[in-house]
């Protein structure tokens, strides 16, 4: 699912070749160094209820998913049931996760146990955690998660840890935030 660069960095994560569906797991392991891509990690397939795609890190390891300039390190639009366990989503120019409710619906999105860590640049407006668009998110979990907004790092006065609009059954908890 990825294609890695001449330096040996993950250039494109392509979550679209057809390899990725509903129930499985997709295992991200550390390089041994700081990071394990540069890339946008773009979904382009949802799973199924009581079947999520689950992205996570390998036991033992802390992945690290920079956007590397890119708007978002994680990116989905109107896919559902899925899930992020255990990674580490650096944010871009302005955003660590990003999903948008385009065309109807998302339903199930976890977040657990991950880092989402301020932007690469200092943005006037930047968000960790964005779920937003004209359609609802329905059945989020936001659970256990460390997030460092862009004003941690000395980025912009606009900066939210979490934002979203349009959320039906929302569940946060455990999280520590800062700003």
């Amino acid at each position: 699912i990825a294609d890695l660069d001449t330096a040996g960095n993950w250039a494109a994560i392509d979550a679209d070749d057809g390899l990725i569906g509903p129930n499985d797991d997709v295992l991200f392991k550390d390089d041994g160094g700081d990071l394990v891509a540069l890339a946008l990690l773009d979904i382009k397939q949802s799973g199924l209820e009581g079947l999520p795609i689950t992205f996570k890190n390998y036991p033992g390891d802390i992945p690290v998913i920079d956007a590397n300039g890119q708007a978002a390190a994680v990116y989905s639009q109107a896919k559902s049931y899925l899930t992020f366990d255990g990674l580490t989503m650096k944010g871009g120019t302005t955003n660590a996760y990003v999903s948008r409710a385009t065309g109807g619906a998302v339903v199930g999105i976890t977040v657990k146990n991950c880092i989402l860590d301020g932007t690469s640049t200092d943005q006037a407006s930047s968000n960790m955690l964005y779920m937003y668009d004209s359609s609802t998110h329905t059945t989020v979990v936001i659970a256990n998660n460390t997030i460092f907004g862009d004003g941690a790092n000395g980025g912009g006065n606009n900066s939210d840890n979490i934002k979203m609009t349009y959320i039906d059954d929302l569940e946060i908890y455990g999280n520590t935030l800062y700003n």
